[in-house]
């Protein structure tokens, strides 16, 4: 989703079990934002800690613009799935997929990504097959 020419996330917190589960599921999945629902009984304590806990979760990526490139042609770009999102949360998970070219024998992927504390790059790369793992 973008707003004002930028990529934003869409955190969504439900106040009932009530609430339409799979809309708020759909809305931050679309947007790679966060969900939560709250269905204890209404304990004032109680929901404002959920409600902090989860400002925290989610007011501080641990980095933004993160963006995965393939590098040397070794992955096929139509077959793989989205590698740019707008933020990274401690505990996340990043998940792309994509099929090897044929003919590709290494594998290489540049990761990117920052915060207003710190720039990331990292170049990784290994061996498309090895004793352990066959990618074909």
């Amino acid at each position: 989703m973008q707003a004002g020419g930028t990529r934003v996330s869409v955190n969504t917190f439900g106040l009932s079990c009530a609430v339409a589960r799979p809309f708020l599921d759909r809305l931050a999945y679309q947007t790679r934002g966060k969900v939560r629902r709250y269905c204890g009984r209404v304990a004032r304590g109680r929901l404002a800690s959920e409600l902090i806990q989860f400002y925290r979760d989610t007011s501080r990526p641990l980095l933004e613009d993160v963006w995965v490139r393939y590098e040397g042609g070794d992955v096929d770009e139509e077959s793989a799935t989205s590698v740019d999102f707008p933020a990274y949360f401690e505990g996340s998970e990043l998940i792309m997929v994509g099929k090897m070219n044929p003919e590709a024998a290494h594998l290489s992927v540049k990761v990117s990504g920052g915060s207003t504390q710190v720039n990331y790059s990292s170049l990784a790369s290994s061996d498309a097959c090895d004793a352990n793992y066959c990618c074909r």
